[in-house]
């Protein structure tokens, strides 16, 4: 076994169990465990496999939570939690289908090495 394909497993799980998390929207333990779990692996990566290092970084780089100023542009007139809880969760979905896609990146190119 290539040192690519041992890497590709982990990966690969991980993008599996990001769409459970995308489903539910939001931050949670369960998010925060595979945030963690998912750094490590793109430590790993990155340290072993030079040409994915750019996509590891952008990865590592993705902010699942809501940037204080988008909440802060929120009309004063609208009910804060409601739309604020609202917002967070539309966020963290569209991060989690911009980490998708650089997990299927970084997969593809850990098959070619």
């Amino acid at each position: 076994m290539t040192r690519g394909s041992e890497h590709a497993s982990n990966p690969e799980s991980l993008r599996d169990e990001l769409g459970a998390l995308r489903v539910s929207g939001g931050l949670s333990e369960q998010f925060a465990d595979w945030h963690r779990r998912l750094m490590a692996c793109l430590h790993s990566i990155s340290y072993d496999v030079a040409r994915c290092a750019s996509v590891c970084e952008e990865l590592k780089a993705i902010n699942y939570e809501l940037p204080p100023e988008i909440e802060h542009e929120l009309p004063d007139e609208l009910p804060a939690v409601p739309i604020t809880t609202q917002a967070s969760r539309v966020y963290s979905r569209n991060q989690c289908d911009s980490a998708d896609e650089l997990i299927r990146t970084l997969l593809s190119a850990l098959k070619f090495h």
